[in-house]
């Protein structure tokens, strides 16, 4: 992408904001549940849409670039985690466990840094994306296809297969359609976004008037749309497809409106070193903290919010810098 796309980027934030929300816990008050119904497939959904704006390169170009981008930067996160979690506990019991559970991918759940796997799905995704993509070649045909591993994913995603949670196989199966939706739908998105006609702002305001209606259900506990289709298991497919992307429309729209926030779009183009870093961060700043005889006290939900705030601006200003100069040495 040659040129930042300011809704995007932004939209990045809320998404990984929503995700560090997520792993607070219930401290995180209504925020809780509704952050996991929507952030995972929000940033599937834009790494599909950045593909969109990327040229039909070679597998070995494919490989290499995700290699770069993304395992490494993936074996660097995992290795600061799991060196973090040694010390934390003061023993190098760990390393061995943590050692293997990345080489395995880090199963989602199963290591000690939880955002990590998402990094080892989507280089799984971006891979069976891209062959899609040659096999395939039409839109219609590749929308087919991940439907129909969406079943398989829905099916096996839960269950911890042994070769299924390798490198999160299981998650990119069920994740692969909101990749290929983003994919296929950005044009039409980003002409929606541009708001450049009349006809154009009446649709943005209007759709997003219902999409804020829903949000609003979906934030308070209420479930509408899975009410509508609890009667079958196809229908209740259907919901876990649609559900997330009415949720994931309304943070577009959202990021529309503020994508001018220049801190907030820094911080949306480093969301993916925000996810390895998570970890990292809270550790040291908590443990910073209670050096200090200070207990955090989240009272309300408001101020965990804050502190979460807090905690992506550290990871922002400290980690991120000295990641990027590891990484940058390494040639990615």
């Amino acid at each position: 992408m040659n040129k930042r796309i300011a809704w995007m980027d932004t939209a990045k934030f809320l998404g990984i904001y929503l995700v560090f929300l997520f792993h607070a816990g219930e401290n995180a008050g209504y925020m809780h549940a509704y952050s996991i119904q929507v952030c995972l497939h929000l940033f599937f959904l834009l790494s599909g849409c950045a593909e969109s704006l990327g040229k039909n390169t070679s597998w070995k170009v494919c490989i290499v670039k995700n290699v770069r981008k993304l395992l490494i930067p993936y074996f660097l996160f995992a290795i600061l985690a799991a060196a973090m979690n040694a010390i934390m506990h003061n023993t190098y019991t760990t390393v061995v466990s943590d050692a293997l559970l990345i080489l395995r991918g880090v199963p989602r759940n199963w290591f000690c840094a939880v955002s990590l796997w998402f990094l080892s799905c989507l280089f799984v995704i971006r891979l069976g994306f891209f062959a899609l993509r040659k096999w395939l070649k039409k839109p219609a045909y590749m929308l087919a296809a991940s439907l129909v591993l969406f079943v398989i994913g829905d099916y096996y995603v839960d269950r911890g297969h042994w070769l299924l949670s390798f490198f999160n196989i299981d998650n990119a199966l069920y994740f692969m359609v909101f990749y290929v939706i983003g994919y296929c739908s950005f044009g039409l998105i980003r002409s929606v976004m541009e708001l450049d006609t009349t006809r154009k702002k009446a649709i943005f305001f209007g759709l997003g008037g219902v999409l804020a209606g829903y949000t609003i259900l979906v934030f308070f506990g209420k479930n509408p749309l899975y009410d509508l289709c609890s009667a079958s298991r196809i229908t209740r497919l259907l919901a876990d497809l649609v559900h997330p992307l009415i949720l994931a429309a309304f943070i577009l729209v959202l990021a529309k409106l503020i994508e001018d926030l220049s801190f907030l779009q820094a911080l949306g183009r480093e969301s993916l070193f925000l996810c390895g870093s998570e970890f990292l961060t809270n550790m040291t700043l908590m443990t910073v903290i209670q050096y200090f005889s200070i207990m955090p006290n989240f009272a309300n939900a408001l101020s965990l919010y804050i502190y979460v705030m807090i905690v992506m601006t550290v990871a922002h200003r400290v980690f991120v810098p000295l990641e990027k100069a590891i990484l940058n040495k390494l040639g990615c």
